[in-house]
């Protein structure tokens, strides 16, 4: 196994899909102002761990993480994959890293489906968290079968989002811009929209608060 860090400004990859097949760590960016720029699809499902804080910008899909490795954010991440429609998965749930002083994530995939298959933001709580493209037709897929597609961050943003289980938005300010669901009729799930802190106002956008 080994190490692999990329924090330059800018960052630049082919011209076709390009995949990190490095089993030790992955660390790509440790800023938000931080370009990675994949001319294809980006594949970044081997590493036994996987660090993000930067822009990526890919002309194609996007799989990041495993079922053993989560997707860990150091700083505010950006992922856009809208030029292509490309879909967007992570194999696994979303947090801060451990050390990061804090950090959001921003998806935009226009027609493309976007999957997390695991929570978000259930250990530290994320500075937000959107699905936030103005041509956004994908659907967005959070959870699984057997992990409820929870969202812990500040800020919400959704467009259509289907959360699996009995799932629990927590946020100071959830914006609704599409259908929310479950991902199927069982009538013994339930949806439970809290804030982050006692007697704080959740904002669930223009005309609604609670």
């Amino acid at each position: 196994a080994y190490d692999l860090s990329f924090t330059g400004g800018t960052n630049k990859f082919g011209q076709s899909g390009f995949t990190f097949t490095n089993t030790g760590s992955l660390v790509l960016g440790d800023i938000v102002t931080d370009s990675f720029t994949f001319g294809g699809g980006l594949t970044a499902t081997a590493a036994d761990r996987l660090v993000l804080a930067a822009t990526i910008t890919a002309a194609g899909p996007v799989q990041l993480g495993s079922s053993t490795t989560p997707v860990e954010l150091a700083g505010s991440t950006v992922i856009d994959t809208e030029a292509a429609n490309g879909a967007i998965t992570f194999a696994n749930g979303v947090d801060l890293a451990a050390d990061a002083l804090g950090g959001g994530l921003r998806l935009r995939s226009g027609a493309g489906a976007i999957a997390i298959e695991g929570d978000v933001g259930q250990t530290h709580g994320l500075s937000f968290f959107e699905i936030d493209d103005a041509n956004q037709t994908g659907v967005a897929t959070i959870g699984t079968a057997t992990t409820a597609g929870s969202i812990d961050a500040y800020r919400i943003k959704l467009t259509d989002t289907v959360l699996f289980g009995s799932a629990t938005l927590t946020g100071d300010e959830i914006l609704l811009g599409g259908t929310l669901s479950g991902e199927q009729t069982d009538r013994s799930n339930t949806l439970s929209i809290q804030s982050r802190n006692v007697g704080d106002t959740i904002d669930l956008g223009v005309g609604f608060t609670h």
